[in-house]
């Protein structure tokens, strides 16, 4: 396996656990945080360019062109170049406020609508300029929006290259599926969910996808799967993050033929 699609398996990984721990236990398991950031600052190095004619070019050097992209961030940058000189400790100081701002996710598609300066930053086989592995990006992002994050902005030691050889880091398990809490039994709630599954099913034929752990698309497609079905139920957009993720979803569930377009 390439080294893009083991970032974004180990990537998903993470995001499960973050959000399985917002949703679950009042607080988060700080090694499951710092394996969050650390990876996705992994996530933004991999294919970046070194363009810079002093120096080493660093992933601020592209986060700083957020102003660019998107109208009225020109204060959320000057707040961090004041916050700190070196541009190491900036990026990652960048990517705490964008998670504790809940605008990551914003952040992030606005600089890669931007596509020539995407090109400018990042080489070929980069996942910020494959489309397939961007859309699952994004989509992870986006469905970090459910969890509450708040990280400490005021630390010690992020201006060093090797911050995160000096922090916890929780340790991810391939594959292995997060634990769903046990619900006490109602008779009326699950006869009720019966229906609504007898009346989806009746709908949507979901055609079992071939066992290819090598894929990116199947490290989320039991996610997309579960997302849809709760859509067709309840009718709700409280299920889909957004109206373009659905629609990402849909057209890779579609495209590789996980869903059959005359059942619906």
């Amino acid at each position: 396996m390439s080294v893009a699609p083991k970032l974004l398996e180990e990537f998903n990984e993470v995001v499960r656990l973050v959000v399985h721990d917002s949703q679950q236990h009042s607080q988060f398991d700080q090694g499951s945080l710092n394996r969050l950031l650390f990876v996705f600052e992994r996530v933004l190095k991999f294919g970046l360019k070194d363009i810079a004619i002093f120096g080493k070019t660093v992933i601020w050097d592209f986060l700083e062109k957020l102003p660019d992209c998107l109208p009225g961030t020109d204060t959320f940058i000057s707040n961090i170049k004041r916050t700190s000189r070196n541009d190491i400790a900036r990026g990652r100081l960048w990517i705490r406020f964008s998670f504790n701002s809940g605008s990551m996710h914003e952040h992030v598609e606005s600089l890669l609508w931007n596509e020539r300066l995407v090109k400018k930053f990042y080489s070929a086989d980069s996942i910020l300029l494959n489309d397939e592995h961007k859309s699952i990006f994004l989509m992870l992002l986006e469905s970090l929006s459910m969890a509450t994050l708040k990280f400490e902005t005021n630390v010690a030691g992020l201006e060093h290259p090797n911050y995160y050889s000096t922090v916890s880091l929780k340790s991810i398990e391939r594959n292995k599926p997060v634990e769903e809490p046990k619900e006490e039994k109602n008779e009326e709630k699950e006869a009720n969910q019966d229906e609504k599954s007898k009346v989806v099913e009746s709908n949507v034929e979901v055609v079992e996808p071939p066992v290819d752990e090598k894929h990116p698309k199947y490290f989320i497609v039991e996610d997309l799967r579960k997302y849809m079905m709760e859509f067709l139920q309840a009718k709700n957009r409280k299920y889909i993050y957004s109206a373009s993720s659905f629609r990402k979803s849909l057209e890779l569930l579609l495209r590789d033929g996980f869903i059959n377009m005359d059942s619906f």
